[in-house]
């Protein structure tokens, strides 16, 4: 088997964060910290075969950490997020010319997300273009194009969150954090001692704080006599979309060439801030301080999301954990929730990627994982067996359905043997991406060995290294 590598200079100003082929392999998407985007074109010759530029554009305001394409169906559309808490929808002009940065026009911009956001994913169902996005306010935030031709419209369907919330308990004998042990009981006489030592200065605070009131009620006074007359509430921004989980979502529409129309994340319009969803849990009080109290934003938090793109009863997807050091696959009820499931197993460090592999005549999935540990990880799903043969010996042989065609509680309890068949520990450093090809037989993993090693299966079922590719490996100049 021969092999060839062709080595172009992308012309970033900084690191470059993701590289991804569209579905047929012909166009390139790479995204950087000098906050653009490049699309390439691979142009065969008669003497080589070459990379060519197609168009660059300044997408965001901050590093680009991720650019994928949507499925042919839909288009020549690339979506693509950043740490600047925005995940922006992008289609291409084909009558625009070639590198006039505007060849990639801005559809739409996605601002619910309450930190940098890390990562996103189209859902590979057929009819309907769907996309997760994650952030590292450790929620999964799932939104669908109201139609698919025309990408100046999304809603917000569902969202979830990562973490299990499951509060620490403490060990037996200890005191939680934050509070202190009770005192042990005293004789009935010294309380009675201390309350009429304390009497003389309870009636000093009740004296003092009666005066406080006072001053308190004097400043209102004075503050209202300063209030202007008439005031002006500053207006909502307009929406132009709707959410099916009951809460609207914030849209900023249609963004015109040359015309700006850059939503400011930190301003409050009429009661709320914009970029923050009215859906969310916590108060308006509190999305002031989105960022300080619902979670630490923390780009290295370890979350991460991919699609199950194989045909099943219910959709599906995998999950990094973030700080609670894992993976783990969410299902979905039918009904605008994902319920959490299976625990992927055998994380000692944050999980940087996850990616879950076609599957194509086999009867189990696998998935896979990049972990902080240093590990590339494979895991083998399938049913349980017990289930297996209860459905076997059933007299319909069929899944129970609901009438509205969604799963049944009885499909959402099913569960699934997680299996750890290949642990990897080659690349000797953090490993950051996983991912498989199109029939899902090889992955890929990089870390920060510079390294990027394939992986596949022999006829043993055992899994090997089948090749190694240097990113400071000598290429040969083409002839």
């Amino acid at each position: 088997m021969t092999s060839s590598l062709t080595k172009f200079d992308t012309g970033h100003e900084d690191l470059i964060h993701d590289v991804a082929y569209d579905f047929y392999g012909k166009r390139l998407v790479t995204c950087s910290s000098d906050q653009k985007l490049k699309v390439w074109d691979f142009v065969e010759r008669e003497d080589c075969s070459v990379w060519e530029l197609s168009d660059s554009w300044k997408a965001h305001d901050s590093s680009i950490l991720k650019a994928i394409w949507a499925r042919p169906e839909y288009g020549q559309v690339i979506a693509s997020c950043s740490f600047d808490r925005q995940v922006k929808i992008w289609e291409e002009q084909p009558t625009e010319p070639r590198n006039s940065q505007k060849r990639w026009v801005e559809r739409f911009r996605l601002v619910e997300s309450r930190g940098a956001v890390l990562d996103i994913s189209f859902a590979p169902t057929p009819n309907s273009l769907r996309l997760a996005t994650c952030s590292s306010d450790g929620i999964v935030r799932i939104y669908e194009a109201l139609e698919p031709t025309n990408l100046a419209q999304w809603s917000q369907m569902e969202e979830f969150e990562i973490s299990s919330s499951i509060p620490n308990t403490p060990p037996a004998g200890q005191q939680p954090q934050g509070q202190q042990a009770l005192p042990q009981q005293q004789p009935q006489g010294q309380i009675q001692q201390q309350l009429q030592q304390t009497s003389p200065y309870q009636s000093q605070l009740q004296q003092q704080f009666q005066q406080l009131q006072q001053h308190q009620s004097q400043l209102q006074q004075q503050l209202q006599q300063y209030q202007p007359q008439s005031q002006h509430p500053q207006q909502p921004v307009n929406t132009k979309s709707t959410s099916s989980s009951g809460s609207s979502i914030k849209s900023h529409g249609l963004s015109t060439p040359g015309v700006p129309d850059v939503p400011t994340m930190t301003s409050t319009t009429a009661g709320y801030i914009q970029g923050i969803s009215p859906s969310s849990t916590a108060g308006i009080g509190e999305q002031a301080n989105a960022g300080s109290i619902h979670r630490p934003i923390d780009a290295d938090s370890g979350y991460c999301i991919d699609w199950c793109p194989n045909r099943s009863n219910t959709p599906m997807m995998v999950a990094g954990l973030g700080k609670e050091k894992g993976a783990r696959i969410f299902k979905h009820d039918g009904h605008n929730r994902w319920i959490p499931g299976e625990i992927l197993p055998g994380h000692t460090q944050e999980v940087h990627d996850v990616s879950w592999a076609p599957n194509l005549a086999r009867s189990y999935q696998l998935i896979a994982t990049a972990s902080k540990d240093q590990h590339v990880r494979i895991y083998k799903i399938t049913e349980s067996t017990q289930q297996a043969q209860q459905q076997r010996g059933s007299s319909s042989n069929r899944m129970p359905i609901s009438p509205a065609g969604t799963p049944t509680q009885q499909q959402l309890n099913k569960p699934l043997n997680v299996e750890l068949i290949a642990s990897f520990p080659d690349h000797k450093a953090e490993v950051w991406r996983v991912e498989w090809n199109v029939t899902g037989t090889i992955l890929s993993s990089s870390g920060d060995d510079g390294k990027l090693r394939l992986w596949t299966a022999g006829y043993d079922g055992k899994w090997r290294q089948m090749a190694t590719v240097t990113a400071n490996q000598q290429v040969p100049p083409s002839t």
